[in-house]
């Protein structure tokens, strides 16, 4: 009976490890209960509401927004995960204020992505302690971290990755069956319901690795039945998606979201901060010292450098050190209104890394190395693990204060901007606040 409580705990351990560095991030928002008002909270707080409010009235409408975009009837849901928005509506009418339901979503999506980062390490057999870090590393690192500094949902789609990305491991490592068809499509599937653009993203990846795993396997005929009936299921599985897709465009034209200067939104360094665009010199250290390490070994260790290759492409895509995205706007401007964000692409980029480390420290592991610079790439991997957290907590705390101008309700109610601020036509998001207020859409006690 002690064996079996031991076992338990160890088991349970790292799960509380992780649950509890969520809090502990999240503590001051908790604790005063601060609502966020970031960058997207105004068009997801609307678009959630209007399912809410259709779940109270009993007046129900796939398409148009009747209760909120001042009524005008948009079509916002039935375009944007339209599944994924109804489980926010029934979600809101449950959390009953959005400070409850922006502190239950903060914790479901930062637990459900470190959980699927660390089963995905523990997946290619890295040490438990790695797999924590590198759990806690992807949650405060690129999009992850987005959702509580602004409600930023590529967040969302940043949540399945890993779970697809255990897929990956199995195309690349699994010889008798490389495709598991209900995993892939589900993740596949997953993702597609929440976040369209994180579906392009995670084809591009699953592309090149499903042409190595074909080439690879013997059994050519079972291996393309089996993506066959991935297709098939994943397109019956996003109907939801697809099908609004195809009755909107097909008989209305809808407008692209607005463009923007994508020279301003590249991968670039920060201090103090490692959400979105930002990224720590010594994150990007580490991730350059794990490409150089899986191209040095890239024979003994395949798999290993293909992860690590296509997630340092991707990186060096986004960044600005790579690519003049200014002028590939310029060539091609509709690229601007339709991908917006260079940074998006560290939604794929930094899990493909940390499953380059996961699999760089397992075989270490495995080979029972105690060399000296693997003991400092740890103890440096839960440096740059600390600093991200701390970035993250520093964003929950400057908004609890109202120190976070753009991101914050503590700002407006303590009147941190000047009169003159409002006069000069700056009033837009307290009247927005205000109009919620009145709906007891916002609740800060």
């Amino acid at each position: 009976m002690k064996k079996l409580k031991e076992k338990y705990f160890r088991e349970l351990l790292p799960y509380s490890l992780i649950f509890l560095v969520i809090i502990a991030t999240l503590y001051v928002q908790i604790a005063v209960h601060s609502t966020n008002m970031g960058a997207d909270n105004y068009f997801h707080f609307a678009r959630f509401y209007d399912i809410k409010a259709q779940l109270m009235t009993g007046k129900f409408n796939w398409f148009q927004t009747n209760f909120t975009f001042e009524q005008t009837g948009k079509v916002i849901n039935a375009l944007y995960g339209p599944l994924f928005a109804y489980l926010n509506g029934m979600l809101l009418l449950v959390a009953k204020t959005w400070y409850q339901y922006e502190v239950i979503t903060n914790i479901l999506l930062n637990f459900i992505a470190a959980i699927g980062m660390y089963k995905l390490a523990q997946k290619v057999k890295a040490p438990k302690n790695v797999s924590v870090i590198l759990a806690l590393l992807y949650i405060n690192t690129g999009m992850i971290p987005s959702w509580i500094e602004g409600m930023n949902f590529s967040a969302w789609g940043g949540v399945f990755i890993p779970y697809l990305l255990i897929q990956v491991v199995n195309l690349l490592e699994d010889k008798e069956k490389p495709i598991h068809v209900v995993g892939l499509m589900t993740c596949i599937s997953l993702i597609a319901n929440t976040h369209l653009l994180s579906t392009l993203l995670i084809v591009l990846v699953l592309a090149p690795v499903v042409l190595i795993s074909f080439i690879k396997t013997q059994d050519k005929k079972s291996f393309i039945i089996d993506l066959l009936k991935v297709a098939v299921g994943t397109i019956i599985l996003t109907a939801s998606v697809w099908g609004g897709l195809l009755v909107i465009y097909s008989q209305n034209t809808i407008a692209t979201p607005y463009s923007v200067n994508m020279g301003m939104f590249t991968i670039h360094l920060s201090h103090f901060q490692a959400f979105r665009q930002f990224i720590f010199p010594s994150a990007l250290l580490l991730f350059t010292g794990q490409f150089i390490y899986a191209v040095l070994h890239c024979k003994k260790q395949f798999n290993n450098f293909v992860v690590t290759f296509i997630g340092y492409c991707f990186l060096l895509i986004g960044s600005k050190w790579f690519l003049d995205w200014n002028w590939i706007q310029m060539k091609l401007p509709i690229i601007s209104g339709i991908f917006q964000f260079p940074f998006r692409l560290t939604s794929v980029a930094y899990p493909l890394i940390l499953l380059g480390l996961a699999y760089t420290f397992a075989t270490n592991a495995k080979q029972k190395k105690s060399y000296k610079e693997w003991n400092y790439a740890v103890i440096f991997s839960i440096f740059v693990m600390v600093q991200a957290c701390f970035s993250t907590y520093k964003v929950v705390l400057d908004t609890a204060q109202g120190q976070n101008g753009e991101n914050s309700i503590s700002l407006v109610t303590q009147m941190r901007y000047s009169p003159d601020y409002v006069k000069n036509g700056h009033n837009h998001k307290l009247e927005y606040l205000i109009y919620m207020k009145m709906l007891n859409l916002i609740i800060c006690h």
